[in-house]
């Protein structure tokens, strides 16, 4: 069987790309194949309201799990309350949504061991042809781009009392500092619940899990909070653009079309990438899906999202936006 598209790759962009594609362009036969049990991995991605357009907003509304009309930021000397809306998706409600919709079109427990333009080969010796494949898996290491870090752990905590938080705190710098840039951001879902993360910018994580939770713990007493229970506890270290050389970035790609962190589409200082996943499912919602003189056409141009490409006819070469470091915009 040859499929329209194949998604490799679960995470959030190829996950929305999949599920746009199924909702809007039910005839295109789109497999999503992911390496872990479920799509998603077990992330929070948040998002400011003027980051989305009204259309984009609507769109994700079965995604989001909490909203809020602002949010505060702390500094040591200073802090402001910004009334700007501010909204995030759980990893939990992006599986439970998006599996649901895509049924049997998603696989998950399938471990790649070749990506290809046009073909996927799996672990077990499957191997499947399509017109097009999506490489999502993560950062791309490419000694064309200076990256530092941002490593942060947080715990989803229910508390034995309300926190009597009114907004999310995006950043609260009144914490001590280490080897490099380091904030606390916290998420207050219900009354007595909790996302506390703790954030550092380094130029490479040294910090244990244990040291990240004992920041957490102490965040939390601070505050004058009890903990009742830990409900879920999720970390990573994301990609931050320092400097780099993007056309040779994309050249190393060799053809194969990329979206997420593997494509560079994040922001360039906060690493939110929610944003550029949801134009890049729109992009590809809007795609003529034509069948191109060869696998490789659909690499060979550096397309903005939105933009077709001329020689394919196919939009999908959105995918190979090369990532200036302008993005707005976890």
């Amino acid at each position: 069987m040859t499929y329209d598209l194949i998604v490799a790759g679960g995470g959030l962009a190829n996950g929305l790309i999949a599920w746009r594609l199924k909702l809007l362009r039910p005839e295109l036969n789109v497999l999503c194949l992911e390496q872990q049990a479920s799509i998603g991995g077990n992330h929070t991605w948040s998002f400011h309201d003027g980051d989305l357009s009204l259309a984009q907003h609507r769109w994700i509304v079965p995604l989001v799990v909490r909203r809020w009309p602002c949010y505060d930021v702390h500094f040591p000397a200073r802090s402001r309350r910004l009334s700007s809306g501010y909204a995030s998706i759980t990893s939990e409600r992006f599986a439970e949504v998006i599996a649901t919709a895509l049924g049997d079109h998603l696989r998950t427990g399938q471990r790649l061991t070749q990506v290809k333009p046009d073909s996927v080969s799996l672990a077990n010796g499957e191997h499947f042809q399509a017109r097009a494949v999506i490489d999502s898996r993560g950062v791309r290491n490419s000694d064309r781009m200076v990256l530092g870090r941002q490593a942060f752990l947080g715990q989803l905590l229910q508390l034995q009392a309300p926190h009597g938080l009114e907004a999310p705190i995006i950043m609260d710098v009144r914490v001590a500092q280490g080897q490099g840039y380091r904030f606390v951001y916290v998420l207050p879902f219900s009354a007595d619940t909790v996302l506390v993360e703790d954030t550092h910018y380094v130029d490479r994580q040294t910090l244990s899990a244990d040291q990240l939770r004992a920041h957490i713990a102490d965040y939390v007493s601070e505050q004058g909070w009890t903990l009742a229970a830990c409900l879920r506890e999720e970390e990573g270290v994301l990609p931050i653009t320092l400097a780099g050389d993007f056309s040779g970035f994309w050249r190393e790609a060799k053809g194969q079309p990329l979206s997420g962190l593997r494509a560079g589409l994040f922001h360039c200082t906060t690493g939110y990438s929610l944003p550029h996943a949801v134009r890049l499912a729109a992009s590809c919602n809007t795609t003529r899906w034509r069948r191109s003189r060869s696998p490789q056409a659909y690499g060979h141009s550096h397309i903005r999202p939105g933009a077709a490409n001329a020689s394919t006819g196919c939009s999908i070469a959105c995918c190979f936006w090369p990532g200036e470091p302008r993005i707005d915009g976890k």
